[in-house]
């Protein structure tokens, strides 16, 4: 992240074009009380940090036994500090998965076999078990939701296997990243499920590729064992329809499916693409799909707390901050020699921001009820942000409140070291209301705040929340030499700072909560 601090004058005329229209930044009636925001010292702050950063706990990776204590650690700070418990026992839970090739996985056509690797590779988004049926082709298996691509209109695929072609039609319109979506070997095992298919074989596209070979997942059984890896964890999110056996076949089955050859198939797409119009229709002939994969599941932890609101409790303001880190490994210097620490500390990434969610918990707790604010504020500690942000993904996904519920989401990432004085906040050009906001918020103790983290919105947590369609905003301090270094470490901590950004994201989180509006936000773009 930029390590630059560029303050953007438009926030005095954005405020003003709010007001003007009725934002919810208009007319906040109360701040957190003093005794609240005297808790939040740097000596806490660093305390905080160095627990969290500290050699017993290895970097905190995703998954490990040092980021279960981590979050022990914060979930029993949580309790201490009077923050109830929204999931189970301070936690939301969701899954990792390692997934490997089991055993059979076969394709038959018409009483022709095709085996595995040559003939058919099982889909990465495949359901186990056994399907047959009747065959239905279904073009690029896309049905949108606004009727103006649909490759199941006028077809009955209930009970049948579909045969789809690989990738999205050149001619059917449409940005990329719904051409990416849609051609996805997971869209199109959705898309033919919501539609009753028992299956789906995708073919090679004549028009993308002239190797005939299946196109599934590279699955580590299929290499030679000295060439074998172990499956990466990937995360495990509830999906929109239940997963049926899928997987890429090869031209010679594609060829035995439709009793043509592959010029004429060849043929048959490049017509769907040139006219934009869908060619599906019901085929002669059976098939039989067998997919058998061995899936491990590895449990993960969020940490999560919250006050309830005075008035609209059902309403929540998160604020949030990821607690893992990369772990440990062996690491050279310059001279090209194996570092002696192994331990990436993660002090800053993201020690910092955890530190300064349990500064905002103690502040929190120390608020009595009739004093606190109108909306429920709602405290996550997300894992597997390293990842891919994978805590904050599985909890958007999976919600222990309903999303509608959440009328903004406040980010901490990085927040303890560059310029004392200045922090970055990222989402501004998203939600106007929300920079307007923390314009207010922090006048009481000013520092420079510089609208300069657009590019890294996609980077952290909140990423999650907007693309629900939920207002977001982080803060951050930037990259520096440190990032990703076990150099990161807890006594490089500017823990003045640290408090001091932490006290401007409960004033910010606290005005959304007193707003007679919520936050409007930029309609999140389709993923």
């Amino acid at each position: 992240m930029s390590q630059r601090f560029h303050i953007v004058p438009l926030l005095a005329t954005l405020a003003s074009i709010l007001l003007r229209h009725g934002s919810a930044a208009a007319q906040i009636p109360s701040v957190p009380p003093d005794r609240a925001i005297e808790r939040m010292t740097p000596s806490r702050a660093q305390g905080h940090v160095e627990a969290l950063a500290s050699d017993a706990m290895m970097g905190r990776n995703t998954p490990s036994r040092e980021l279960d204590s981590a979050a022990d650690y914060i979930a029993a700070n949580f309790r201490a500090y009077g923050m109830l418990p929204v999931g189970e026992g301070y936690f939301h839970r969701y899954y990792l998965k390692r997934t490997e090739l089991g055993s059979p996985n076969s394709l038959t056509v018409n009483g022709r076999q095709f085996p595995l690797k040559s003939g058919m590779i099982p889909h990465e988004e495949s359901g186990s078990g056994k399907a047959e049926g009747g065959l239905a082709f279904v073009g690029y298996g896309i049905s949108r939701a606004d009727g103006s691509y649909d490759d199941y209109a006028g077809v009955d695929v209930r009970g049948r296997i579909v045969v789809a072609i690989a990738g999205a039609p050149s001619g059917a319109g449409g940005d990329w990243r719904r051409a990416e979506r849609e051609g996805s070997s997971r869209e199109k095992m959705l898309q033919a499920s919501r539609h009753g298919a028992v299956a789906l074989l995708t073919i090679p596209n004549p028009g993308q590729t002239r190797i005939l070979i299946p196109q599934g997942y590279p699955w580590g059984a299929l290499f030679p064992k000295s060439l074998r890896s172990a499956a990466p964890l990937q995360l495990e999110l509830p999906l929109a329809a239940p997963a049926i056996p899928s997987a890429g076949i090869s031209g010679d089955a594609a060829r035995a499916i439709f009793g043509g050859t592959w010029e004429s198939i060849a043929g048959l797409v490049a017509a769907i693409d040139s006219s934009g119009r869908p060619g599906s229709r019901l085929l002669k002939g059976h098939a039989e799909l067998q997919v058998a994969l061995d899936i491990e599941r590895t449990p993960v932890r969020n940490v999560v707390g919250m006050i309830p609101g005075r008035l609209h409790p059902e309403e929540f303001v998160v604020i949030g901050a990821h607690y893992d880190h990369v772990g440990h490994g062996v690491t050279f210097g310059a001279d090209g020699k194996p570092v002696a620490d192994t331990i990436f500390n993660g002090a800053d990434d993201n020690a910092s921001g955890t530190a300064a969610l349990l500064l905002i918990a103690e502040a929190l707790g120390a608020v009595r009820a009739a004093e606190r604010p109108e909306r429920s504020i709602m405290l996550i500690a997300f894992s597997g942000e390293e990842k891919g942000l994978y805590g904050s993904r599985a909890y958007a996904a999976a919600p222990l409140v309903p999303n509608e519920n959440v009328v903004a989401m406040l980010n901490m990432d990085m927040i303890g070291r560059n310029a004392g004085d200045s922090i970055s906040v990222g989402g501004g050009s998203r939600s106007g209301d929300l920079a307007a906001l923390a314009e207010r918020a922090n006048d009481p103790e000013p520092m420079g705040l510089a609208y300069d983290l657009e590019d890294f919105f996609e980077r952290s947590d909140q990423a999650s929340f907007a693309a629900k369609g939920i207002a977001s905003l982080f803060f951050s301090s930037g990259l520096h030499a440190d990032y990703h270094m076990v150099s990161d470490a807890p006594e490089k901590i500017d823990s003045r700072k640290l408090a001091h950004v932490a006290r401007l994201c409960l004033r910010t989180a606290w005005l959304v909560a007193e707003s007679p509006g919520r936050p409007r936000s930029r309609a999140p773009e389709p993923n």
